[in-house]
C-alpha cells in the first residue's frame, strides 16, 4: 500500500497529537489533577469515555468527572506510572479518540499494585 506525502504527514502529526494527549493525561492523573484531567475531554453530553470492564462507561463531562474524582481514591499522588504496549487514535476535525493495551503501576499508603488493561 503507498500512501501519498500528504497522507503520512496527517498520520505523523496525528500519532503526535494523540501521543502528546496521552502524556498530558498521564501527567494529570499522576498529580491527580482533575482540573488538567478534564481539560483534556471535550465538552458537552456527547463526550462517551469507556473503561476496561462490564459497565464501564461514563457519558458527558459530569460523569466522567465523577468516574476520575472515584480513580483518584485509589492510588497516592506521584506513584501512578503507564507502559503502554499498543496504543493508536486518531483526531479528525473535531472528533478525536484513542484506545490502548497498557501496564500501570502505582501504590497507595506503600502498598503496591499493577493493573493491566485490555490484556
Amino acid at each position: 500500500m503507498v500512501a501519498s506525502a500528504s497522507a503520512q504527514q496527517a498520520s505523523v502529526s496525528t500519532d503526535t497529537s494523540v501521543a502528546a494527549l496521552l502524556q498530558k493525561h498521564d501527567e494529570a492523573m499522576n498529580q491527580k489533577n482533575l482540573e488538567a484531567v478534564m481539560a483534556l475531554f471535550a465538552p458537552g453530553d456527547q463526550t462517551v469515555m469507556i473503561g476496561t470492564g462490564p459497565g464501564e462507561q461514563w457519558v458527558g463531562k459530569d460523569q466522567i468527572r465523577t468516574a476520575y474524582v472515584e480513580f483518584f481514591k485509589d492510588y497516592d499522588k506521584g506513584s501512578l506510572t503507564r507502559k503502554c504496549e499498543w496504543s493508536t487514535g486518531e483526531v479528525r476535525q473535531n472528533m478525536a479518540w484513542g484506545a490502548a493495551m497498557c501496564t500501570m503501576d502505582d501504590s497507595l499508603k506503600d502498598r503496591k499494585r499493577t493493573l493491566r488493561s485490555n490484556p
